[in-house]
């Protein structure tokens, strides 16, 4: 009877402790689609104080070291410049906050940003998407950007190449 002991125990103890591996997990990407939309919201707001009614921003004012200097007093680590020009540009790049894919994380998007066309973008996100590359699984920027340009020329290589008018 020990040994069924035992044994019923483990069981039990394993879907016991896939439960608690699940909640970990959705608790994480809960979070992480938290902070995202957070930085998005951010991004507009930024962008919304820049242009101030406008639509051009106007530039000169030292808005972003400013807010970066009290968003640091105040919360931490996360807000130096550099990191709210990203919020900024995350917004400016992806303009409806509902097209963003809770499966993304703020570490994902930054990445994505640096692929200016938007279609080896939008791939990149897909691919991101469908190979659950982690944060700590996917591509660093360098290495991604190279599989972008091959992708791109790639995608170069198999478009139908446009036909010249002969005018003989």
């Amino acid at each position: 009877m020990g040994n069924l002991a035992k044994t019923n125990y483990g069981s039990f103890l394993a879907r016991v402790s896939d439960l608690l591996e699940q909640a970990r997990r959705k608790t994480v990407r809960q979070v992480n689609t938290v902070i995202t939309h957070t930085y998005w919201k951010i991004g507009k707001l930024v962008v919304e104080e820049e242009q101030r009614g406008t639509n051009r921003a106007q530039y000169g004012g030292h808005l972003l070291q400013r807010l970066a200097r009290d968003l640091t007093k105040k919360f931490g680590k996360g807000f130096t410049e550099t990191n709210l020009k990203y919020m900024r540009q995350f917004y400016l790049t992806y303009p409806i906050r509902h097209a963003l894919r809770d499966e993304l994380t703020w570490t994902h998007y930054r990445l994505l940003l640096g692929i200016r066309d938007a279609k080896a973008r939008s791939f990149y996100e897909i691919e991101v998407v469908n190979n659950s590359w982690s944060r700590r699984g996917s591509l660093q920027k360098k290495e991604l950007e190279i599989e972008v340009k091959k992708e791109t020329a790639r995608l170069k290589l198999t478009l139908p190449k446009k036909k010249e008018n002969n005018r003989d």
